[in-house]
């Protein structure tokens, strides 16, 4: 993938790095950052957001409050194209009154980066370990963990992949029968829609779409004609549902994460909870926009 030119960190070649570290310049501590659109700031605003209001929310009902992060990063971001470094989840999180922490990432630098800022961040009273690795083994992990603690234990999961990488079956394995709010990046405009006409030609079994939708029907969704509803919108739904039949009786509210310079929508965050309570601070979190601004109808 090419990032168009205005869109390079300041300084930057202009190449793209799989690790999606900036390899122009590291942060004041010496340490890389990743490299991100300035519309991840949207994202992380309702991340920190409800990260708190259910922190806080529930720290006198529940003794243990867990904080998952499957595609955590290095831990701090550099803003495309103004080359700016902010917090990025984990260190949002770190902020926040969790008692317990889980980090993981695919890339061994990110994650020696995250190590190191978790060390000094000065949360020594809190449980913090950072996971090396794909986020769908991790899950499994991060599940051992929130069951270690026992009863009184309530988990809020960050998930948020570049792409369509988190199969459904790990979330669901992740969350079954544990009390685990969700909120997940669901790619539609940067990934899903760019991929479904070429997945659609695909017949292979382990199709790459089948397991971030936990089956085919996705295909079903796509032939599915107009019907007054766009692809995207049936996609969006047919997932929804998928995790409502996982336990999740609050999934919705959806908020549009746009390109800043084109106003293109480039992911939707899905809001998902078990419990009445997730509903209602999910709707006291989205009563405000990073913009101040209404949200805008969603078309794809």
């Amino acid at each position: 993938m090419v990032i168009a030119a205005d869109r390079h960190c300041v300084g930057c070649s202009g190449a793209q790095h799989a690790d999606d570290l900036c390899h122009v310049a590291n942060d004041v501590d010496g340490l890389p950052a990743r490299c991100v659109g300035a519309w991840s700031q949207d994202k992380l605003f309702y991340m920190r957001r409800y990260g708190d209001i259910f922190a806080r929310g529930m720290q006198k009902k529940w003794a243990n409050r867990v904080f998952l992060d499957l595609f955590a990063g290095p831990g701090r971001c550099r803003v495309k194209p103004t080359g700016e470094f902010v917090d990025g989840s984990p260190m949002l999180a770190l902020g926040l009154p969790f008692t317990h922490f889980r980090f993981c990432d695919l890339s061994a630098d990110a994650t020696a980066a995250l190590r190191a800022r978790v060390a000094a961040s000065g949360t020594a009273n809190c449980s913090s370990i950072v996971l090396h690795g794909d986020a769908n083994d991790a899950a499994h992990e991060m599940r051992k963990h929130v069951l270690s603690l026992g009863p009184h234990t309530l988990a809020f999961a960050f998930i948020d992949p570049p792409g369509i990488e988190m199969r459904f079956q790990s979330i669901r394995a992740m969350t079954d029968g544990l009390p685990i709010d969700l909120l997940i990046n669901f790619p539609l405009g940067m990934n899903i829609k760019r991929q479904y006409k070429h997945r659609l030609a695909s017949t292979k079994a382990d199709d790459a779409f089948d397991a971030y939708f936990d089956g085919p029907e996705w295909r079903e969704a796509c032939d599915a004609g107009t019907g007054g509803s766009t692809i995207g919108t049936r996609l969006l739904e047919l997932y929804e549902a998928k995790l409502r039949g996982i336990g999740y009786t609050y999934v919705g509210d959806e908020r549009v994460i746009r390109n800043r310079v084109t106003n293109s929508p480039y992911y939707m965050l899905i809001f998902a909870s078990k419990h009445p309570r997730g509903e209602e601070f999910w709707s006291k979190v989205t009563r405000e926009e990073p913009s101040g601004q209404r949200a805008l109808p969603f078309l794809f």
